[in-house]
């Protein structure tokens, strides 16, 4: 049967962190303290599912999310769940990677779980470096669903040298080096004149709200004052803010992830004077050096916002290796699903998107 965990209570979180630390590939995709920032962003509930099948064992961080505050079902009892945002969906125990029985066995038993526990239907963001949409390809039917949703890109690390670089940014990187500065601000006390991590997250989310706001980015993309907070404390030494700077003034900042093997791009954000003078490429460069002191083996730059669209395109000019990132949507509970599609559908909404799961909430 699987264990519950959630993030809300110290012994679990413990045991949670143990699982992602004892794993052969652990990140901080996984980590309690990542999922809790999203259910302080009110995301849902943060909790994690160990789950035991047969030779193999996965855990499996989520949200939970009330069923009650679907606007054409209030009241509507139950919940279903989702990865958070990034690229944490499932984690084997025991091994990097599962065949087809063992991975077919371990979504057989959470699908269970869920149907016991009213969950309706879980959508898993994939982890590209893991390459488990290639696992996740033996086992679709008709109630696992596989989303491709486009590329991302990875420098790797003992590999890479400026020569990596794409023409273009390496003109950038010129550019930026002349015009710009750079802090770096992390959980251990930084050295002067680099900001605490405190002011360095005010600072970034000024950029990185007005970068928003310029984009007219869904508010999706938009994250509160809690929100950094909670990753400053659940994250902790494993994050740091990268700041660019014009003089006295902040241009460009970025947040980045390091675990045992993996660091990751988190998010990014830049003004005028920071596009103008090509700070991201400057701070990514600089991540890289951050992300070897740290021993990961990759910096996952991720991808685009569309797929392979221009920000991939940036990305992929840092002479990153690339991998396909997919979702796959699980329906434990088939006919209460088609219930809500049906519930949806009678109250006037579209017709369901084909790439989107679940496909009430589209």
């Amino acid at each position: 049967m699987p264990v519950l965990l959630t993030a809300e209570d110290p012994v679990q979180s413990q045991r949670w962190n143990d699982l992602v630390d004892a794993s052969p590939a652990p990140d901080l995709y996984y980590r309690p303290g990542y999922t809790r920032a999203y259910q302080v962003e009110g995301e849902g509930k943060a909790v994690a599912l160990h789950v035991e099948a047969g030779d193999t064992a996965f855990l499996f961080p989520l949200l939970l999310r009330p069923l009650s505050k679907l606007t054409f079902a209030p009241g509507t009892a139950g919940q279903d769940a989702i990865t958070p945002y990034g690229y944490g969906g499932i984690l084997p125990l025991r091994s990097a990677h599962a065949t087809p029985d063992q991975l077919r066995a371990g979504l057989t038993t959470l699908a269970d779980w869920c149907k016991s526990n009213d969950v309706v239907s879980i959508l898993l963001r994939l982890h590209p470096l893991l390459a488990q949409d290639e696992e996740f390809e033996t086992v679709v039917g008709p109630e696992l669903i596989l989303h491709p949703f486009g590329p991302t890109t990875a420098v790797v690390l003992a590999e890479w040298s400026e020569e990596s670089l794409r023409k273009d940014r390496r003109w950038n990187l010129a550019v930026a080096r002349r015009a710009l500065r750079t802090t770096w601000s992390a959980a251990v006390a930084p050295s002067p004149p680099a900001p605490s991590l405190p002011e360095a997250l005010s600072l970034f989310r000024g950029l990185y709200e007005a970068t928003m706001d310029r984009l007219g980015a869904a508010t999706f993309y938009h994250f509160s004052p809690a929100y950094y907070q909670a990753l400053a404390d659940g994250v902790g030494d494993r994050m740091a803010v990268a700041l660019a700077w014009s003089g006295d003034q902040a241009v460009a900042g970025s947040i980045f992830f390091a675990d045992r093997r993996y660091a990751h791009y988190h998010l990014s954000a830049t003004n005028d004077v920071g596009r103008k003078s090509k700070a991201t490429t400057l701070l990514i460069r600089e991540a890289i050096d951050w992300a070897r002191a740290r021993g990961c083996l990759r910096l996952h730059l991720g991808g685009g916002v569309r797929g392979d669209d221009s920000l991939f395109d940036f990305k992929k000019g840092f002479g990153g290796a690339v991998h396909q990132y997919c979702f796959a949507g699980l329906i434990c509970d088939p006919v209460r699903y088609q219930g809500l599609v049906a519930a949806r559908l009678a109250q006037g909404g579209a017709p369901p998107r084909q790439d989107y799961f679940p496909a009430y909430r589209a």
